[in-house]
């Protein structure tokens, strides 16, 4: 996975006080912290504005504002698209790329067409999860639109 920062974390990581725009059901109490991720599949050259649609109402979905968002996540190969790099840089959003092989790793149900595409069955849930760290939870899976697929994962709650 390329980061930011050879540390391990997204310089800029946003967390989210759960009770606090989350919907219900997103495990934690209040005062708890979590890492919102959104995880993004898409086609060379789609429209960003297919991206910032479906990614809205994604975060609308899961009850997330987009200052909530700790980081957009994608494959490496699509990390650079301007769609992604435009609609990050728009809210301030690090962007993650991770390795087909690392998505491959996660245990997300998968595509074959996608996979005979990029190496990997699943990019949008697989890419939200990883990023989001070990123990993460979706709270939008994978939602499909115009050339664009877009997931919403959330980190276990640390005390705040």
């Amino acid at each position: 996975m390329t980061r930011p920062e050879a540390a391990g974390r997204p310089r800029d990581v946003r967390r989210v006080v759960v009770g606090v725009g989350l919907r219900p059901g997103a495990a934690g109490r209040l005062g708890d912290v979590r890492r919102v991720v959104v995880g993004v599949g898409l086609r060379s050259g789609a429209a960003v504005a297919d991206l910032a649609d479906l990614v809205g109402a994604a975060l609308l979905s899961a009850g997330a504002p987009p200052a909530a968002v700790a980081a957009l996540a994608t494959l490496d190969r699509r990390a650079a698209e301007p769609a992604v790099r435009q609609l990050a840089a728009r809210h301030g959003w690090p962007v993650i790329g991770c390795a087909a092989g690392d998505l491959d790793g996660v245990a997300v149900p998968g595509d074959a067409r996608v996979r005979r595409a990029v190496g990997t069955g699943s990019v949008a849930e697989a890419a939200a999860l990883l990023a989001a760290g070990p123990g993460a939870e979706l709270l939008v899976p994978k939602t499909t639109g115009r050339a664009v697929t877009v997931a919403v994962a959330v980190s276990p709650a640390e005390p705040g």
